[in-house]
């Protein structure tokens, strides 16, 4: 019985193996391109942590494999037609890498 507890509340408690969803600062989209794996783009919002950010910008990365992928590609490419600035979630775990991976990106008006 004590078992089957257990397992009932494993399936019901939120779990996030991959670490916290954080919210980069709302900041303008400066370059936007596609390579053979997804979708990357600079930000206009201080390196955060990535390898390959500058001192004002930081690299994010959109995998293919990434759920709502092509939704979430228009919103870039149409939040940098407009100029209207972003905020991006992203995932923690990837601070350590050259881009960091994006989990949401929220358009603003400008």
């Amino acid at each position: 019985m004590r078992l089957l507890c257990i397992m009932l509340m494993m399936l019901i408690l939120p779990y996030k193996a991959d670490g916290a969803i954080l919210w980069a600062p709302q900041a303008a989209v400066s370059s936007i391109y596609p390579d053979g794996s997804g979708y990357a783009f600079i930000v206009n919002v201080g390196s955060i942590g990535g390898t390959c950010s500058g001192s004002v910008t930081t690299r994010f990365f959109l995998p293919m494999t990434d759920p709502n992928y092509e939704a979430k590609v228009a919103t870039l490419m149409t939040a940098f037609s407009l100029g209207a600035p972003v905020a991006v979630a992203y995932d923690d775990t990837t601070l350590g890498s050259c881009a960091v991976r994006a989990d949401r990106i929220q358009v603003y008006r400008s």
